[in-house]
Parts: structure tokens; sequence; C-alpha cells
């Protein structure tokens, strides 16, 4: 397992710029659902 995360992490070092697209990406999705059903809270 140790190793598995050290893969990820050098991957992620490498190509931060698609690791910080993707998490803005799911930000994005995330606050539009709660937007989007703001009519039901």
């Amino acid at each position: 397992m140790g190793a598995a995360s050290l893969r990820l992490t050098i991957r992620y070092e490498r190509h931060g710029h698609l690791f910080a697209a993707f998490l803005t990406l799911a930000a994005a999705i995330t606050c539009y659902k709660k937007l989007a059903n703001w009519d039901t809270l």
C-alpha cells in the first residue's frame, strides 16, 4: 500500500495542474448539485 500511495504522489507532483483541474471540477459539480437542490432545503 505504501508503494502505491508513493506512486500516486509522484504522479500528481508531475501532473499537478491535472490534479488541480480535477479538484476544481469536483468542487464545481458539488456546488452545482447543492444549488440545484436549493428549493428542496
